[in-house]
């Protein structure tokens, strides 16, 4: 009995085996589809990632760098224009289309990157700004009233203090996008742009009741050298 009793046993486990065996076969199949699925989920959702962040990235690039061809270029327009006028002040005073014609897309780009700057560039990128405003608004009176001692404070502050606000602009936003190592003392930098623009031809300006200050820019909350 016994043995017969073990081979029914036997038997019946072969019999079970038999039938359960394309059942787990299954169930392992299904769980390999699954994870196989998971994975390519997994990989899909990060490619689309990626492809954001470089597109991201790619756009605020392509940003950044309109943004500093076109200061370059309302520089560039203005020393040009600024050089005409001392030149010969006495000669009939030239329009400013060439400086109006630089102006417009810098201020394009500047609104646009309003929306792509982070804090510090911002900080930076609003200065840059106030300046090019003080300059754009002092070449106007001198076109229409020419003052050589204003012109001079102007030439000064352009290859001086505007030349660095440039600088540091370029700088800031390299560092932004990661190609650029970042300023050693970044509110140093910042205060000594201040300074020279008020200091020149800001002051310059409101000493000859011209009428017009720093305009323009943008406010951050943040001092430009909290530790001083």
């Amino acid at each position: 009995m016994n043995t017969d009793l073990t081979a029914a046993v036997v038997a019946a486990i072969g019999i079970i085996g038999t039938l359960t065996a394309p059942m787990a076969a299954a169930r392992s199949a299904t769980r390999a589809r699954r994870a196989e699925f998971d994975l390519q989920r997994r990989e899909r959702d990060e490619d689309r990632a990626h492809a954001d962040r470089r597109a991201a990235y790619e756009e605020k690039r392509d940003a950044y760098m309109e943004l500093n061809a076109t200061v370059r270029g309302f520089r560039t327009a203005a020393e040009t224009y600024l050089r005409v006028l001392i030149a010969d002040p006495t000669r009939e005073t030239p329009p400013m289309t060439s400086v109006d014609e630089a102006l417009q897309p810098y201020r394009s780009h500047y609104a646009r990157v309003q929306m792509l700057l982070p804090e510090r560039p911002m900080i930076i990128t609003s200065e840059v700004n106030r300046s090019i405003n003080s300059v754009y608004e002092a070449l106007v009176k001198l076109q229409h009233t020419y003052d050589a001692h204003l012109a001079e404070e102007l030439h000064k502050w352009m290859y001086g203090g505007v030349s660095e606000a440039v600088w540091v602009l370029r700088q800031v936003l390299r560092e932004d996008l990661g190609v650029g190592d970042p300023l050693t003392d970044f509110h140093g930098a910042l205060r000594l742009l201040q300074d020279e623009r008020k200091a020149s031809i800001d002051a310059g300006k409101r000493n000859r009741g011209l009428g017009i200050d720093a305009v323009g820019g943008y406010t951050s909350g943040i001092e430009a050298n909290p530790a001083g």
